[in-house]
């Protein structure tokens, strides 16, 4: 029995945290990267035509743009999955996503792949 790799939007402004992103869910066995965006726009039309299952979100400077991506994202998708990648210290953003509901937060740190929880670990 074979089962399907989780289908996988990163999304980052910045192409350099993009790709780094991209190539270590690539490098995670189950996953697949279906889409990359580093606009908004670029994100909401990806969650159309392809079948997603989670959205990987780099938080944006502006906490507000952040969260709003997410509502959209949930409201097109309503079945999708969000992780939200914060950077230290922003326990307001994190707090305020997880009112949204659906919505995974993880604090980025520089720290090996392999030392970075996924899934039920």
């Amino acid at each position: 029995m074979t089962t399907e790799p989780v289908r996988v939007v990163v999304f980052a402004r910045q192409q350099l945290v993009l790709e780094a992103l991209a190539e270590t869910v690539e490098a995670l066995p189950g996953l697949r990267v279906v889409g990359r965006a580093s606009t908004v726009a670029g994100v909401l039309q990806l969650l159309g035509p392809v079948p997603v299952d989670v959205l990987i979100l780099h938080a944006l400077v502006r906490q507000d743009a952040s969260l709003d991506l997410a509502r959209s994202a949930l409201e097109q998708a309503h079945d999708l999955g969000i992780v939200l990648v914060t950077e230290p210290g922003e326990a307001d953003l994190t707090r305020h996503a997880l009112e949204i509901g659906g919505i995974a937060v993880g604090e980025h740190r520089h720290q090996p792949v392999d030392e970075i929880p996924v899934g039920g670990q």
